[in-house]
């Protein structure tokens, strides 16, 4: 893990700054270009995704639990898990910024810690966002400050795309 993200390009095969949040219910797949992301206001994130190979710019509200497809205005509500994901994603992620790289803790709860193996921080209750900085420990932990303060957490919980 490297301590910066590549800009994201129009593929969202294989590109750092996509995450995979699954299959909409039609099937087809949904990367959220972490990338993208741009904190308008506490319920209002700007961000881009992709249906199949198709970008959409959109806007989610945070506190409604919707999103906008800025093309053409219209707001929709999550009807599948990765539509539910992509919205709790977005909103719990800070906004982009070059240097500092963003993973989603997929499969909560997970522990951020003190030191590899240490004390106990806090704990990632629920799938969200969190920024990672300084690369990776050689046993395999990313230093994060999700608890307020500088720790790590174990490669293992952490997803990049």
């Amino acid at each position: 893990m490297t301590s910066s993200i590549a800009m994201s390009n129009p593929s969202p095969e294989g590109t750092v700054c996509n995450y995979y949040a699954g299959n909409a219910v039609n099937g087809e797949r949904i990367y959220i270009d972490m990338c993208s992301i741009s904190r308008v206001s506490d319920r209002t994130v700007n961000f881009g995704y992709y249906l199949a190979k198709q970008r959409i710019e959109s806007q989610a509200n945070c506190e409604s639990r919707t999103w906008t497809s800025l093309s053409d205005r219209t707001v929709h509500s999550p009807l599948s898990r990765a539509t539910q994901d992509m919205v709790q994603i977005v909103c719990t992620s800070p906004s982009f910024n070059p240097g500092i790289a963003i993973g989603v803790v997929f499969d909560p709860p997970s522990y951020i810690r003190k030191s590899p193996n240490g004390e106990i921080l806090c704990t990632i209750k629920k799938l969200r966002a969190i920024e990672l900085y300084g690369g990776t420990t050689p046993d395999g932990w990313l230093f994060t400050s999700a608890c307020g303060r500088s720790g790590v957490i174990h490669k293992s919980q952490v997803r990049f795309n």
